[in-house]
């Protein structure tokens, strides 16, 4: 089985290729589908736009004449997850939640209809369902879908549904969470995932996260203004994603958290891995953007393959004030190691062996300076035999236009 810390999960709202009667309205989006990336962090993520559904959604939910979005699920077989929805009480809307094996329109789609009642309530502003889903272990695939469709019911805009989304696992226990007002019920428990096809082309984007109790579910873990969830470690990997990017290599190998923070290492084999956290938040406003990072070089030999290979690496993606994007070879990038070498990148800092070193920088001073951030990721591992630690990192916006 691999490693729960790179599961991930996929928002995507889609506006679907549509049948005759829905094709004034795909031309107005254009024929691209979109896909928003939501990872599977534990954390509440803000749902975006829904899409009118008309007849294309005839055969995936109950609401032919309503607005829908897909949620895209990455789930790893024999694990069991908890997804959640919430959603303001005065919303005003009919509601439908629908878990699919395969994209729901395929003729093949098997649809499982998620219960929604009956309801506790004990918050006056807010419902929120909880459901647990288990995926089957003999699934080959690991790709799984959630319909949420709305049509309102009131005088509330039918194509306005302001909701927040949840996966994490392993699930929740609803005894850890009693008389919070939240609703558990159960979905499918051995959701048998088939291959996935590569017909369904979209442009990934990403979700925003909730923060405060004036926007939605109340985030009281993020010291005030910080952009990044668990940043000094003390809740393990929760909110990270692992990843490794060597052959048949297992971030669960590389990747772990403990009394130091989170350590990645390359004993064995040498393999680039790490974590990452999406962020996607709007900072244009932001007066101040201060990045800070703690980490200590414990391993780092001198007979290295590349110069480039750090022992950790820092990079930042994000879209600048003119719309571009600052990801992949174009992210911001910091790189650490104990022997800088000729050759090595702009951008390289030398850290003594077995000391920690404290990095500091204000983003907002980047050209072009950032617009939104994205996403996070912390790498070690380029080279064999290289081990460290990260104590914290933090990305603090203060100040600006109100």
């Amino acid at each position: 089985m691999k490693s729960v810390g790179r599961i991930a999960i996929i928002l995507a709202v889609f506006l679907l290729a549509l049948p005759a009667a829905g094709r004034a309205e795909q031309g107005r989006h254009g024929n691209q589908q979109r896909a928003v990336r939501l990872p599977a962090t534990g954390q509440w993520y803000e749902g975006q736009g829904f899409h009118r559904a008309e007849a294309s959604l005839d055969r995936a939910g109950p609401f032919g004449n309503g607005y829908s979005t897909i949620y895209m699920a990455y789930l790893d077989p024999g694990l069991d997850y908890t997804l959640g929805l919430r959603y303001p009480a005065d919303a005003g809307h009919e509601l439908s939640v629908e878990v699919f094996d395969r994209w729901p329109f395929d003729p093949r789609a098997k649809r499982y209809k998620l219960s929604m009642g009956p309801v506790v309530r004990t918050d006056p502003d807010w419902i929120e369902y909880r459901w647990r889903v288990g995926v089957s272990g003999r699934s080959p695939g690991n790709m799984a879908f959630v319909a949420v469709e709305t049509r309102s019911s009131g005088a509330a805009p039918a194509n306005r549904f302001r909701h927040f989304m949840y996966l994490v696992t392993p699930s929740v226990r609803p005894m850890n969470h009693f008389g919070t007002g939240i609703t558990y019920l159960r979905g499918p428990s051995d959701l048998f995932l088939p291959q996935t096809s590569d017909q369904v082309q979209y442009v990934v984007e990403y979700p925003y996260d909730g923060r405060g109790p004036d926007n939605g579910p109340g985030t009281d873990w993020r010291p005030g203004g910080g952009l990044i969830f668990n940043g000094d470690f003390s809740q393990g990997l929760q909110g990270w994603e692992m990843f490794s990017e060597g052959e048949d290599a297992d971030a669960a190998d590389h990747v772990a958290s403990g009394k130091d923070g989170l350590r990645i290492w390359s004993d064995g084999q040498a393999a680039i891995s790490g974590v990452r956290q999406t962020i996607q938040r709007d900072v244009r406003d932001a007066g101040s953007l201060n990045l800070d990072m703690e980490l200590r070089i414990d391993k780092d030999p001198r007979d290295l393959s590349q110069a480039d290979a750090a022992a950790v690496e820092l990079t930042i993606c994000y879209l600048d004030a003119e719309g571009k994007d600052h990801c992949g070879d174009e992210a911001y990038r910091v790189r650490f190691m104990a022997h800088r070498q000729a050759g090595s990148a702009d951008g390289t800092i030398r850290v003594n062996i077995g000391q920690w070193y404290s990095f500091e920088n204000e983003l907002m001073e980047l050209d072009p300076g950032p617009r939104v951030i994205k996403s996070v990721a912390i790498t070690g591992g380029h080279n064999l035999g290289q081990d460290a630690w990260i104590r914290q990192i933090h990305l603090t916006e203060r100040g600006g236009v109100k």
